[in-house]
């Protein structure tokens, strides 16, 4: 059976871009797509066969397969570069056990570029498993909404000892909690463990994880403390405070849109944030996202539909260097970049943006990016928003003018509001927002 992972890189490769702050105009995304034959589960000795495809732009240098131990960031070149298709390897497993990545990876304009990832889970061969270690083993210790994974390995009877942290390698895990001097098997409110042995820490306390393979079994204790007195989680906000207003006391980001309990709450903890008036505050509702901009100043963004995900500010200076008309616009706030998923395929959506301040002559929306769902990417002027006093509404269609992101059913968008003149400032406290 032919197992094929595709997906475009077009978003990860411009995120690596920007980083590295290239000064070119423009960009030109290539897309990998790697698969694989007989790659899950598989043992020592079995051979995979690995082949790469370029499917949109052009390779002029050499792709070679990089493998990955775990989920590690430094890899190795699996056997020789390929300078021409087809790009095909056969690797064969080595004696030992656990997870490895591979990706296609080439060099594009000194930049490199990654095919999707595929991942392999290698289990021991022949050999027979004699008893489980966590490691380390001592006494585990996590703060509310803190994550840990566990590191678990078997020993053989080949003397060795091999990794067997993840599910897919046969182990199961399991909870005991524990009340006072007691240990009993069941669901503990201190903790959850994932089926390949990520631990979150849900409320203080104690609890153990258990791991089981072959009939074998290893037990970790974990405990759960606060980050400060009266204030559990470190988010700003006291656990009273979090009480009354219905978010988690025990997790910094009650509602897992990447900003922090304190900052969606705002300055007054009486009086929460709501921005889009639903109802539902907005550190508890994930179409709703309070943030700092590049220039320290606090926006509001929130979505009509779909789910809002990682906004944060951006320089300007991370981006190209603007050219001509557009290098005259002030972007005094920098740039927004942030995610919108779980659309249906063409859908509009209207993205408010509450800013605590603008330059009164805010008229402008600059975007970097594809002007429709192309490969190049350059400054631009947008025109679909409109601007009421500190709130600016953009209308964002999937797959049109103004998205970046080449898949359906989700939009990419980096922009940023701006002006031909500094003119002062509108009307401050469009929200209550924390200083």
């Amino acid at each position: 059976m032919k197992f094929i992972y595709k997906l475009l890189k077009n978003i990860k490769i411009t995120i690596v871009i920007y980083f590295l702050g290239i000064t070119s105009t423009a960009v030109y995304a290539v897309n990998i797509s790697l698969t694989a034959d007989n790659f899950t589960p598989s043992s020592p000795g079995d051979v995979v066969h690995f082949s790469a495809s370029v499917g949109s732009g052009s390779v002029s240098k050499s792709i070679v397969l990089i493998q990955y131990i775990g989920y590690g960031k430094f890899g190795r070149i699996v056997q020789n570069p390929l300078y021409s298709s087809p790009y095909e390897w056969n690797f064969t497993i080595p004696k030992t056990s656990g997870l490895r990545r591979f990706e296609a990876v080439t060099i594009v304009d000194g930049k490199r570029i990654a095919s999707n990832a595929i991942k392999l889970f290698i289990k021991p061969n022949d050999v027979s498993l004699k008893s489980l270690l966590f490691s380390p083993g001592d006494h585990g210790l996590l703060r509310p909404g803190g994550e840990i994974e566990m590191n678990l390995f078997g020993l053989f009877s080949d003397g060795k000892k091999y990794n067997l942290i993840y599910n897919q390698l046969g182990t199961v895990y399991s909870e005991n909690i524990i009340n006072g001097i007691t240990t009993t098997p069941g669901d503990s409110p201190v903790i959850s463990v994932s089926a390949d042995g990520l631990v979150t820490a849900l409320q203080p306390g104690a609890a153990e994880v258990v791991a089981t393979n072959n009939g074998k079994t290893a037990v970790r204790r974990i405990t759960v403390r606060t980050v400060r007195e009266n204030d559990a989680d470190g988010d700003n906000l006291t656990d009273a405070q979090e009480n009354a207003i219905g978010t988690n006391k025990y997790h910094p980001d009650s509602d897992g849109d990447g900003s922090s309990d304190g900052t969606e709450v705002g300055s007054d903890a009486s009086k929460p944030l709501d921005a889009d008036n639903d109802g539902t505050i907005d550190a508890l509702d994930n179409r709703v996202v309070v943030i700092k901009d590049s220039s320290g100043n606090y926006v509001s963004i929130r979505t009509s539909a779909g789910k809002l995900f990682n906004p944060y500010g951006e320089k300007i200076s991370d981006y190209p260097v603007r050219s001509g008309e557009l290098a005259k616009i002030d972007m005094q706030r920098g740039l927004l970049r942030f995610y919108i998923e779980d659309l249906t395929p063409g859908q509009t959506v209207d993205v408010i943006l509450d800013f605590d301040s603008l330059s009164a002559n805010t008229n402008k929306y600059l975007k970097y990016g594809s002007k429709t769902s192309g490969q190049l990417h350059e400054w631009y002027e947008f025109d679909n928003f409109e601007i009421s006093g500190n709130r600016i509404t953009l209308h964002l269609t999937d797959q049109s003018a103004g998205d970046s992101n080449p898949v359906a059913g989700a939009i990419t968008e980096i922009g940023g509001p701006g002006s031909n003149g500094s003119g002062g400032v509108r009307n401050k406290g469009t929200l209550p927002f924390k200083k």
